[in-house]
């Protein structure tokens, strides 16, 4: 079934718009927010550490809000709709907003959409394409919100170079690429989502009825800590001044951003490609390999040139990150068990990304980005050599 299939090619049309839209907020909640709180409001580091922190928020709710949507009955993708329209309700008031504390619940707020909208898309993508062409289908539009990310993250840098209030145009941009995101989404035929019946433990219990999906949500676990407790860390590292950078806000998006991107857009298709021919377990191991390198060569290293590298490696470690994290749970649980088991995951992520920027910035607050990266590189170190010794697993597809 390819696109002659005129599902999977309106699914395919689709949802390659909407990922291009949504290369807006992937921006925003990777380095927008960020610099925006260390530019235009000067956020003391406790601040930068929660709101690092609340960018990730949603995931924590997944599986409740999965649990209390179900029964709705509504196709997918009108409920991933109803979300991005929230989305973009919240960036719309943070436009209007000159209050830091505003501007921190507002994006409190947005993550708890942005995050659980995960759980309920895999059902569209394993409805509407063919299991062996889904994530091949999915890395077109990938590469697509990449490039919005890096047009996105320069204008970003160069309004804030012209005038911090610029961000407040900023956010306006965003909450409308948002409700574009929900009208593509409108256009894509769906089903109503399919969960297993919730015990009294809800769809956590797939962690000890299910060995395999426990340990890869571990090791999944271990690596993702590593990523989100240097994402902020890598901005701070650019954008504050105290580490001797001294670099405007166009270089700094440059680095942590653009060529991150650029990068990503070229590896994407490849690693694409690469996640339907081949385990899952090979995939999760390159993808490691790419972020330890990366950020070792981040923290070590001063030159622009060598930071350049380790940006395209990061970015290449990115589009590996976000195509497993769609789907690496349709490897591993039974079809009728994979969005319960993916609101699980989403919760776990959601977990790692609250203790991720505060175990990142209370390192830092004691020591040096170089001994953030020293903790962070060890946690990946692990995740491969867990993945490594699950290689001969044969729950894993």
């Amino acid at each position: 079934m390819g696109l002659s299939n005129p599902r999977v090619r309106r699914t395919f049309i689709c949802d390659s718009m909407r990922l291009c839209l949504q290369g807006t907020l992937d921006t925003a909640f990777l380095s927008v927010f960020l610099l925006v709180a260390i530019r235009v409001f000067h956020a003391p580091i406790s601040s930068k550490a929660f709101l690092a922190t609340l960018t990730w928020l949603g995931g924590i709710f997944s599986p409740w809000l999965i649990r209390g949507l179900a029964p709705l009955k509504w196709p997918t993708t009108r409920l991933a709709g109803c979300f991005f329209v929230a989305i973009g309700a919240c960036f719309a008031v943070a436009a209007m907003t000159h209050s830091f504390a505003a501007y921190i619940f507002l994006v409190a707020l947005a993550s708890i959409a942005y995050r659980g909208k995960d759980s309920i898309l895999i059902g569209m993508y394993m409805h509407n394409y063919p299991s062996s062409r889904m994530a091949t289908y999915f890395s077109f539009g990938m590469v697509l919100s990449s490039l919005m990310g890096i047009f996105f993250g320069q204008l970003t840098g160069y309004a804030l170079d012209k005038n911090v209030e610029n961000y407040h145009h900023l956010m306006g941009f965003i909450a409308l690429c948002s409700v574009c995101c929900a009208l593509c989404l409108h256009y894509i035929p769906s089903e109503p989502m399919e969960v297993p019946h919730a015990s009294r433990r809800g769809y956590l219990r797939y962690l000890k009825e299910d060995k395999t999906f426990a340990w890869m949500a571990l090791f999944a676990f271990l690596t993702g800590i590593a990523f989100q407790m240097l994402v902020p860390i890598r901005m701070e590292y650019l954008a504050n001044a105290r580490y001797g950078m001294q670099l405007s806000n166009f270089s700094v998006m440059l680095l942590s951003w653009g060529i991150l991107s650029a990068a990503r857009v070229i590896s994407t298709p490849i690693l694409g490609k690469l996640f339907d021919a081949l385990p899952l377990i090979p995939n999760q191991i390159l993808t490691g390999a790419f972020m330890l390198s990366g950020y070792l060569i981040f923290f070590f290293s001063r030159s622009f040139l060598w930071l350049g590298i380790s940006a395209a490696l990061l970015g290449m470690a990115v589009a590996g990150k976000f195509l497993i994290h769609h789907f690496w749970v349709s490897r591993v649980v039974p079809p009728e068990a994979v969005s319960a088991c993916m609101s699980v995951h989403v919760l776990i992520s959601g977990i790692r990304s609250l203790l991720a920027p505060l175990i990142g910035y209370g390192i830092l607050a004691i020591s040096s980005p170089r001994c953030v990266a020293y903790v962070g590189a060890t946690l990946i170190a692990l995740a491969i050599l867990g993945f490594w010794c699950m290689r001969k697993n044969p729950a894993v597809r």
